[in-house]
Order: C-alpha cells, then sequence, then structure tokens
C-alpha cells in the first residue's frame, strides 16, 4: 500500500516510466492508479478509453490469466478508417458489427501476464476486461496518458475528485 507520505516518490516514478514508454514532448498525464477486476465479474463491453487518443500502461500486481484476462481486438487490414471511425462512435460500447463491414473479419486476442510485467495498451485499442472466473480478484496499477492534439476533442465524462484533505493515523 502506498501511504501518503510516499505520493511525491509514486508520481515521480510514473512521470519516469512515462518518459520510457511515450515521447513525453507528445502526451500528457491523464492519470493514474488501480484498477480491480473482482472475482465473478461480469465482462465488460468492448471500449475505448474515451477516444482514440488515449494510451495505457498496465502493471499487473496479480496475475492475468486465461480466466480473468484483458481481451483486445485487431481489425482487418481491409478495414477502412471510416468504417473504424463509424464502429468507434461510441467509445463506450464499440459497434462490432461495423468492423465486419468492409473488413470481413477481425482478430480477439487475450492478454495473459505474470505480475510486475508492464504491458502498453497503444492508442486507440478496442479492449474489454473479461468475466473474472479465477479464485482472486486482478488488480493492475495504470497510468494513461493522452495525445497534446488529442485534449481539444476529448469528451471526458464529469468525475467526482478525491483529494486529501489530512492524513488519518
Amino acid at each position: 500500500m502506498v501511504e501518503f507520505d510516499q505520493s511525491r516518490q509514486l508520481d515521480e516514478l510514473v512521470h519516469k516510466w512515462m518518459a520510457k514508454y511515450y515521447d513525453v514532448s507528445e502526451v500528457l498525464l491523464d492519470g493514474y492508479g488501480y484498477i480491480l477486476n473482482p472475482r465473478n465479474s461480469e465482462a465488460q463491453m468492448f471500449h475505448l478509453d474515451y477516444t482514440i487518443d488515449y494510451s495505457t500502461v498496465f502493471i499487473p500486481l496479480t496475475a492475468i490469466s486465461h480466466n480473468n484476462a484483458v481481451q483486445y481486438i485487431i481489425p482487418s487490414s481491409s478495414t477502412s478508417s471510416t468504417m473504424l471511425l463509424d464502429a468507434i462512435k461510441n467509445p463506450d460500447c464499440i459497434d462490432l458489427s461495423r468492423l465486419l463491414k468492409d473488413g470481413n473479419y477481425y482478430s480477439v486476442r487475450q492478454c495473459v501476464a505474470t505480475p510486475f510485467t508492464v504491458l502498453k495498451m497503444d492508442f486507440g485499442t478496442i479492449h474489454r476486461a473479461i468475466s473474472n472466473q479465477d479464485s482472486y480478484d486482478r488488480l493492475m496499477f495504470y497510468i494513461s496518458v493522452i495525445k497534446k492534439n488529442g485534449v481539444a476533442t476529448a469528451k471526458i465524462p464529469d468525475e467526482p475528485l478525491f483529494h486529501s484533505v489530512e492524513k488519518i493515523r
């Protein structure tokens, strides 16, 4: 567990990783934190994280197994950019049938990894968490970035903010 007085060190580490995996002149840090896929969860819909201008580094703190994995889609090379943009109009629920209109197929792949493997999900990756049917909650640390030129077009939903007002002893 990261204690409050270590938050500066964590922030420095996040920026160090960001510089390692991205060109920092082209991206901005959107945020970082934890993603939990609890046991017996339901599968997510295939989605984008807000827009095609987002990318994420994941570091699993528990194993990503075939029973709790992240799945992602690779569109057919014949899928036109027009059809792809049409399919992702609603980034929260991708219209998979649109990916088949001129591509005839897409590939669904599954990412399985050991704890502390650094995984980078590229910009615009269509993905989802599957139902966690393993015996443990799957926990990952994430770092999310957005392309600087994508900030003006990003439609990020309003979210409540949390901040520390005091340290509880």
